[in-house]
């Protein structure tokens, strides 16, 4: 590790312990239920529920060092505020999503499509996380989680020509 802002180099060859640590920054259990009419004369609407399960933040490789837990034994009450992982709050969205397709001379097409996300305007469920990598061992509160939000109702239109 390095130390920020000059070249100085912190510490070597220490060992991470990683094992039973899930993957941060992304859901471990993702689902979709979808419906989806297709009407006549090229036309079609859907409806999408999303549900995103099981976040958990980015860890920080320091604090899963056996130099990081060399003050407390095992079973004491603050190691899991050092070592412990923090699981978010499952979230889900909903989708719409429509289009109309025009046939033009029998051999063109000219197509139009829209959707929106995130319908509910949910902006906030937290999708993603980390430990800074900055840490104080006498004061673990002094450099908080990073967090990032759903981004609000988002919409697209889009326009193309076949031929």
């Amino acid at each position: 590790a390095w130390q920020t802002n000059n070249n100085t180099e912190l510490y070597t060859n220490r060992t991470v312990y990683w094992k039973n640590y899930y993957v941060g920054g992304t859901p471990q259990l993702v689902s979709a239920f979808s419906y989806k009419y297709v009407g006549k004369k090229f036309w079609n609407v859907s409806a999408t529920f999303n549900y995103f399960g099981e976040l958990y933040i980015m860890t920080n490789p320091d604090r899963r060092t056996e130099e990081a837990v060399v003050a407390y034994q095992q079973g004491d009450a603050g190691i899991d505020d050092v070592i412990g992982q923090q699981k978010m709050p499952d979230f889900y969205t909903v989708n719409l999503n429509a289009g109309k397709s025009f046939r033009i001379k029998g051999k063109y097409y000219l197509n139009f499509n829209g959707g929106i996300n995130n319908l509910l305007n949910n902006k906030n469920a937290l999708n993603f996380g980390y430990e800074q990598m900055r840490w104080d061992i006498g004061q673990l509160n002094r450099f908080q989680n990073k967090y990032q939000y759903m981004m609000g109702l988002t919409y697209r239109v889009n326009v193309s020509f076949t031929f």
